[in-house]
């Protein structure tokens, strides 16, 4: 393999050339097409390394700069460089080098990416030559895993892009879910020892009791506000998963759409997750020692769908959220606790320019989390370094193309810039940006290896948005296990307590 090191452009180069600005993101998809494919298209390199597959593409023009994405779906052995191949084209067609990885773990993946990704930059620097700059970008849990490695390692970052992120970090990712599928066996199974919310021994079985039940629940009023109340507390998305979304006063369809997306991601998706975060952690490292789930309901956004399905069930929603408060706690195993903070408990000390993008309609990893992220970072003095930006859509990691390319060129410019361009940023630039990119580009899929979700062109939908208050953020530099406005923490009960 020849060394590529020489072809390199330098960084002046790359600012004498300019990078990825204002309508004139990309070529037309085209010539994009033409040059990723021709004589001079991209070289590319994969094997395994530290014990993860992993691919890379460098164009012929190649600018200095690699983007590194960590992918989110860990179930697979397939290396990813890019989120979907029209981005990687456009990137590509701009000089940028592509690298990813699988990772050397399943599931709750974030030490072995970690240190997977990491290893990756050292192969690249021996195979291809030291990049003048380095930037990370990932889906999902690739968004945590993004947001820590330009965490743990600032210097071999310029900047970042974590989308649809689980930026709350691991432990209260872990406890989000772990609240709501609490919630779920207190209210509708209490008595049913069979279903499992920690310490998981058949993972499976239990994916299979909670979809039955959540199916019996929906026959009846006083079960729909059950799950109501439930999906308020894990902060589960109302948009369902094709536009129009419904309106306000919907009540009735808002807890359809809420139940839809506990079906297919909470239960299944995250059960499997929080069980394989069991499994490396050896030990259970969520817990629901020190909640009052009355003061999460009390600051949940979607509070009103479940007290209007109460009302018209004729339920007491007092007496479940007693029944809540009553209910014996699930208490974290101590080292279990320490394995996820140190994989990884996000804590705001940022060094580069971090830009986010969300889908405010995301089933799976709740919008709310950008606060969480955007509280931690303002904590640590560093909320000039953070820019984030809001998809008004349906759906987990849904971006179009275009819109990850805008939001892309954005993070460059204020990489190469130095100061962020507030304009630039705004719902309307960034639309007339990604519409520019043509039809091609304004598709919506989810990230590979998921097929194109809706093969017609979609408007580009960046917004104005404020996320809700993350509900029980977990703070890194205290390890207190439970904080927030009008939270209370019980003293008497530390996460690693029996309960």
């Amino acid at each position: 393999m020849p060394d590529l090191t020489n072809t390199r452009i330098t960084r002046r180069r790359v600012l004498a050339l300019g990078a990825f600005g204002g309508a004139a993101l990309l070529l037309p998809r085209s010539d994009l097409s033409a040059r990723a494919s021709g004589a001079d298209g991209p070289r590319t390199i994969t094997g395994t390394n530290d014990g993860a597959a992993y691919r890379i593409q460098i164009p012929a023009n190649w600018n200095g700069t690699l983007v590194l994405y960590s992918q989110g779906n860990t179930h697979h052995a397939t290396p990813l460089e890019v989120g979907d191949p029209v981005t990687g084209a456009g990137l590509l067609a701009r000089g940028y080098a592509l690298a990813g990885s699988a990772y050397s773990a399943e599931g709750y993946a974030v030490a072995a990416a970690l240190d997977n990704q990491i290893a990756l930059l050292d192969l690249f620097s021996r195979r291809v030559g030291t990049p003048d700059r380095t930037i990370a970008w990932g889906d999902s849990q690739g968004g945590l895993i993004t947001a820590g490695l330009v965490q743990r390692y600032p210097k071999r970052f310029a900047g970042a892009l974590p989308m649809c992120g689980l930026v709350m970090g691991g432990v209260a990712a872990l406890n989000l879910f772990l609240d709501l599928q609490f919630a779920l066996k207190t209210l509708l199974a209490p008595d049913d020892a069979g279903l499992e919310v920690a310490h998981f021994t058949d993972v499976d079985a239990t994916i299979q009791r909670t979809l039955d039940l959540l199916s019996a629940a929906q026959q009846s009023p006083a079960g729909r506000a059950r799950v109501a109340l439930a999906a308020a507390l894990g902060q589960i998305a109302d948009y369902g998963q094709a536009p129009p979304h419904p309106a306000p006063t919907d009540y009735a369809a808002r807890a359809r759409n809420q139940a839809d997306a506990l079906g297919y991601y909470v239960v299944r998706l995250w059960t499997a997750t929080r069980a394989s975060a069991e499994q490396k952690a050896r030990g259970n490292p969520a817990f629901t020692t020190g909640v009052r789930y009355r003061d999460l309901f009390a600051r949940a956004a979607q509070r009103d769908i479940a007290e209007t399905l109460y009302t018209v069930a004729g339920l007491d929603l007092d007496a479940d959220l007693r029944a809540l408060d009553d209910a014996p706690r699930i208490a974290a195993d101590p080292r279990a606790l320490e394995y996820v903070r140190r994989f990884i408990v996000l804590d705001g000390k940022v060094a580069m320019p971090i830009l986010t993008l969300h889908t405010i309609g995301d089933p799976a990893a709740p919008v709310a989390a950008e606060r969480a992220y955007a509280d931690a970072v303002r904590a640590a003095g560093h909320s000039h370094l953070l820019r984030q930006l809001y998809v008004d859509r349906e759906g987990h990691c849904t971006f179009s193309p275009a819109e990850r390319l805008a939001a892309f060129a954005e993070l460059m410019r204020r990489i190469d810039t130095g100061c962020w361009d507030e304009g630039g940023l705004t719902p309307a630039a960034l639309n007339s940006a990604a519409t520019a990119l043509g039809p091609a580009a304004n598709v919506v899929r989810e990230p590979a290896p998921a097929p194109i979700r809706n093969p017609n062109p979609v408007a580009s939908a960046f917004a104005t948005f404020q996320p809700p208050s993350f509900l029980r953020p977990f703070d890194a530099s205290t390890h207190r296990p439970y904080g927030g406005a009008g939270a209370r923490e019980d003293r008497r009960q530390p996460p690693g307590a029996t309960s």
